[in-house]
């Protein structure tokens, strides 16, 4: 997997090696010497970034088997990470809550 960092480093070699067109174009913007022209920048950013989909797809379906495993063993602890990765309160939240009588 390449990872882009910056034009001198050596990930970026790497790239630069097998996506000739792109890296010099990124080149430039990244070092100043053109300005951001994001009609160009973009199509470059997203190939870039389209190249992992199948990776990204590999990985999500190992964690996915992986979890199913957590959560046979671990029940209430993989359900309370299901509810805080998916943005819900965690399970009883309100019980933490400290209790101010009423001030009239």
């Amino acid at each position: 997997m390449e990872v882009f960092l910056k034009p001198n480093g050596a990930k970026f070699v790497t790239y630069e090696k097998k996506y000739k067109e792109d890296a010099r174009e990124l080149k430039a913007i990244v070092s100043g010497e053109s300005p951001i022209n994001w009609e160009k920048a973009l199509p470059i950013f997203c190939r870039h970034w389209s190249r992992h989909i199948a990776h990204g797809s590999v990985l999500e379906t190992e964690w996915n088997a992986k979890f199913v495993a957590y959560e046979k063993k671990y029940k209430e602890d993989a359900r309370e990470l299901k509810a805080l990765v998916s943005g819900e309160s965690p399970i009883n939240w309100e019980k933490a809550l400290l209790v101010f009588p009423y001030i009239s």
